[in-house]
This record gives structure tokens, C-alpha cells and sequence, in this order.
């Protein structure tokens, strides 16, 4: 359950910082962190639905934080 609601705060924290327009490189960093706390969190769930969800939902955003990584190297 923790590992959903963490992904939930990752979108959360996407959105605001969009909206906000925050420095990508502070924002990006606590992404992927909250993004593999959510996987270490979905990988201890006890039901196997939670366990699922949470890895393919905080899955994605990691990959997408970490495409977002290599984006900011190569325009670097």
C-alpha cells in the first residue's frame, strides 16, 4: 500500500513541479528515489495485487526519471 501512495506522490510532485516550472535537476533526483523506495516498498507488500501494482506503476516512473536523466546529459 505505501509503494501506491508513493507512486501517488511522485505524480504529485511531477505535476506541481511542472506547474511551477522547478529546476528539473532537484525535482528529478527526488523522483527516482521516491521511485525506488516505492519498489523496495512494493517488493515487501504482503498481497500480490499491491505487489504488481506497485511495481509497474513505480516501475514506469523510474524508467521515466531515469530517461529523463539521460535527456538532461545529452542536452548538457
Amino acid at each position: 500500500m505505501i509503494a501506491i501512495i508513493l507512486f501517488c506522490l511522485n505524480v504529485i510532485l511531477y505535476y506541481v513541479s511542472t506547474l511551477f516550472q522547478f529546476e528539473p535537476t532537484y525535482t528529478i533526483g527526488l523522483w527516482t528515489f521516491l521511485s525506488i523506495v516505492g519498489v523496495l516498498f512494493a517488493f515487501k507488500a504482503a498481497k500480490p495485487s499491491v505487489k504488481i501494482i506497485g511495481l509497474i506503476l513505480n516501475g514506469a516512473f523510474l524508467l521515466f526519471s531515469i530517461l529523463l536523466i539521460i535527456a538532461l546529459f545529452i542536452q548538457a
